[in-house]
């Protein structure tokens, strides 16, 4: 799947979930992914960046989709999204208990389901690289920059939607 990506061998990409991690998904994809979001604020933000997105509910096939939330619909609709011998890939798990997950569309399509967990050194280096080259800015994934007292008033208009990402910045 790597080589894939990285070079664009002939393949469509998609990404569902705009928040933090899909924008560092999108964005260090150089272009090649169509970017899908339920937040028409999300959308905007990430259209602001030059990103190609549109609204979850216009979705459109894609040989490797992108997984970023942790949720059933969002499985889902990737597994819906993906053309027949594609690739999903889950960067986000479920909340515990029993996901109602289609795999019977997943088995008939013949999908790949891949997962992610965490990174480990050789990502660790990719991604100080990216940020050192500017491939990926703070600024392009973070909407608010505040002091440490304010975060837990962040930590809700995060929740609610009200903002993307907050980072808190030390003086």
């Amino acid at each position: 799947l790597g080589n894939s990506v990285s070079s664009g061998a002939h393949h469509s990409f998609a990404v569902i979930g705009l928040g933090t991690m899909g924008l560092m998904h999108m964005l260090s994809m150089h272009g090649l992914p169509i970017g899908y979001d339920l937040s028409l604020k999300r959308l905007e933000w990430a259209k602001q960046l030059g990103l190609n997105v549109m609204h979850a509910a216009e979705s459109s096939p894609a040989d490797i989709v992108f997984v970023c939330p942790g949720s059933e619909q969002a499985i889902n609709d990737a597994i819906a999204m993906a053309n027949p011998g594609g690739t999903v890939v889950l960067f986000a798990p479920t909340p515990p208990g029993k996901p109602e997950i289609d795999l019977n569309t997943a088995y008939f399509k013949d999908l790949t389901l891949v997962s992610s967990y965490s990174c480990g050194p050789s990502d660790t280096a990719v991604a100080a690289d990216w940020i050192r080259k500017g491939v990926v800015k703070a600024e392009q994934v973070v909407s608010d920059f505040l002091e440490i007292d304010d975060l837990p008033k962040a930590y809700q208009a995060m929740k609610s939607g009200d903002i993307l990402k907050a980072m808190v910045t030390f003086r």
